[in-house]
């Protein structure tokens, strides 16, 4: 059975494992202190998995930025063997949805071509002259 929820702790392991695959994720994030920082994201309910039995196929983290009165999408990511199943796509409705619910927008910074169709597909828009540190623009939703 799929479903789109909040991570929980005991998951950590698995999101780490995930993390690690990602070429551009920092090292420090794949060290023991990376896991115990990828736990208390956990309790404090900022992950979302999109799980299929007891397997998370994808993750999200989303955060609520007090100064900009959004939710931010720093991280999304889909084990290779389930990508181009449209489990990044059920995150970002989750986050959409929770952005209806808390009347905020949802931003992200997208990495790659792939993230930015989906949020263009996902009815995001470019955000002109904001990127972040990397260079990456800014794609924002409105409810």
């Amino acid at each position: 059975m799929k479903a789109v929820r909040k991570a929980a702790p005991s998951e950590a392991e698995a999101i780490h494992r995930m993390l690690a695959d990602i070429d551009w994720i920092s090292n420090s994030v794949k060290t023991d202190d990376g896991l115990q920082k990828i736990r208390t994201f956990c309790n404090k309910g900022e992950v979302w998995v999109v799980a299929l039995d007891r397997e998370v196929v994808a993750m999200m983290f989303l955060r609520l930025d007090l100064v900009s009165h959004s939710l931010s999408i720093p991280i999304l990511t889909t084990a290779w063997r389930h990508r181009r199943n449209g489990y990044a796509r059920l995150l970002i409705r989750q986050a959409k949805t929770e952005a209806v619910k808390i009347g905020c927008t949802v931003e992200g910074y997208p990495k790659n071509h792939q993230s930015i169709n989906l949020l263009e597909t996902e009815h995001f828009k470019l955000i002109q002259d904001h990127v972040d540190k990397n260079g990456n623009d800014l794609f924002r939703w409105s409810p």
